[in-house]
Order: C-alpha cells, then sequence, then structure tokens
C-alpha cells in the first residue's frame, strides 16, 4: 500500500475529538439533537472517533431521577434517532447513556457509525479504549481504510 505523507492516518494517527454539548435533565430527545450537532462539527473537522461525556442522553443532578421508567424508555429511544441520523456522517460516537438489562442499570456507552454497533458498559468501553490507543497502529489501520474510502 502507497502511503501518503500529508495523510495523518499514514502515520499511525487518529484525529480523536471530545465534546460536552449543554444538556437539559431528563430531556433525551434535546441531549441527542445536541448530541449530534456535535458530531457533525467533530466530522466535518476530520475527526474519526468522538467521545461524548458518562449519561449525556440523560444528563442527571445531584436528585437523580435516573431510576424513572418514563426517563429509561426515552433514553432507550434516543441512541435509535443518533443511529438514524448518523448514518450520514463517516465519524464514530461514543455516546454515554443509561441502559437496563436484565433489570440492572449501567452507565453504558453506545458506538455507532450508522448503526448500533453495542452496548458496553462504560468499564469495559474504557478498559478497550486503553487497549486501542496502546496499540495506535491497529486503530489508524482502521481508520486509515475509512479515509481511502
Amino acid at each position: 500500500m502507497s502511503r501518503n505523507f500529508f495523510n495523518l492516518y499514514s502515520h499511525d494517527f487518529a484525529r480523536v475529538a471530545v465534546a460536552v454539548p449543554n444538556c437539559k435533565v431528563a430531556d433525551p430527545e434535546f441531549n441527542a439533537a445536541a448530541t449530534l450537532l456535535f458530531a457533525r462539527r467533530a466530522a466535518a473537522h476530520g475527526a474519526v472517533l468522538v467521545a461524548f461525556p458518562e449519561l449525556g442522553i440523560s444528563a442527571y443532578t445531584c436528585d437523580d431521577p435516573f431510576h424513572q421508567r418514563a426517563l429509561l424508555d426515552a433514553c432507550e429511544d434516543a441512541p435509535k434517532d443518533i443511529v438514524e441520523e448518523s448514518k450520514s456522517l463517516n465519524i464514530a460516537m461514543i455516546v454515554g447513556a443509561p441502559i437496563k438489562v436484565e433489570h440492572k442499570l449501567f452507565n453504558c456507552a453506545i458506538v455507532n457509525r450508522g448503526r448500533q454497533d453495542s452496548r458496553r458498559r462504560a468499564e469495559e468501553l474504557s478498559a478497550e479504549l486503553r487497549r486501542v490507543l496502546r496499540g495506535a497502529s491497529v486503530f489508524s489501520r482502521r481508520c486509515r481504510h475509512h479515509a481511502d474510502a
């Protein structure tokens, strides 16, 4: 494979963004729209991955409505909207959302690029990202493939 010197992916780097949109507590629809706005901006600036805050879809306060069924149901729907809208974006997103699995509530990250690839506990995702970032060449090869497409 010929390497383009001016392509940062040919040097095993990846452009990664971190975004912190203004959120409204217990308003997943608003927060999903804000998340998509920042994802579009990150993609426009050439990022291949953008990470958002934990529980960015629900937001939270000291007196957290986190366990309310209506909020959890809305948080299940918001990622579907993000997935659908992100189909036109060439970027992977890590979006924090409360997800109920087998009657347990997890602070999960939803990783997607036009589809919902997985739901993982935040700790598992964090460990995976650390592993990937230590082996940056593996990650950048994937990014280079997407950049060349």
